[in-house]
């Protein structure tokens, strides 16, 4: 919704109004939250008129206004919170490197897993390496790093696939990220997982799983053909 300043005094009347009267106010938390967002949004793109009249609400809401909550556990789960773009579209950090990566990992995991818990049978860390790897390189390694240090592929690798997320092929979702289920084969409704990289992961694991079909495939060699410069050395890749 995008409020304008006459709308803004309005509800703040309304609320004082029910302060007077000691009434209750009946709302959900999406609401609560998106008023909230938004008022960051309008600052952002610079509508600092009506951000300060929403900012005003919010202060006084804190100030005069309790909450009650119906199944609290519910409402403040993680799962439930709301996030909003903000700004001009960007790359995740890494670019196209953290996905070729993520999407590199369980092949690595297969083939190396064994060796490397051989090796490092005491001693799983390398205390010292030197002006030995390249920037990419680097690049790459803080990028695992990521996965691993904060935990994105052990939450990844806890969830099941089609029941906590999945890949929906309803024709009028028109997504082909991995999204949150509420049950097995049911994608929840209008809802994304917050974090790129926990997206991206359980992207990978979803198609992993479930594999390719014939029309995706088709559209793959389609865009090898139509769109790339060497289609024969990326089919080979």
């Amino acid at each position: 919704m995008n409020f304008n300043g006459k709308q803004i005094n309005h509800i703040y009347n309304r609320l004082k109004q029910d302060l007077h009267n000691c009434d209750v106010i009946l709302t959900s938390p999406e609401n609560i939250l998106s008023f909230d967002l938004l008022t960051i949004g309008k600052c952002h793109r610079n509508e600092f008129d009506v951000g300060h009249c929403m900012l005003t609400v919010q202060r006084w809401l804190k100030s005069f206004a309790r909450d009650v909550l119906d199944e609290s556990d519910e409402i403040l789960h993680p799962k439930y919170q709301l996030i909003y773009t903000v700004g001009n579209q960007q790359n995740v950090d890494g670019g196209a490197e953290c996905w070729n990566t993520i999407q590199t990992i369980p092949h690595l995991v297969k083939k190396h897993a064994v060796s490397i818990s051989k090796h490092f049978t005491t001693n799983s860390s390398i205390e010292q390496v030197n002006n030995k790897f390249s920037q990419h390189d680097i690049q790459q390694f803080l990028i695992v790093r990521g996965l691993l240090s904060s935990e994105v592929l052990l939450v990844a690798l806890k969830k099941r696939y089609r029941v906590n997320y999945g890949v929906t092929q309803n024709s009028s979702f028109h997504r082909l990220m991995a999204v949150p289920f509420q049950a097995k084969d049911v994608a929840a409704d209008r809802t994304e997982f917050g974090h790129p990289d926990v997206a991206l992961v359980l992207t990978q694991l979803s198609y992993c799983y479930s594999g390719l079909s014939d029309s995706q495939l088709i559209q793959c060699f389609d865009r090898l053909t139509e769109k790339e410069t060497d289609p024969r050395s990326i089919y080979e890749q």
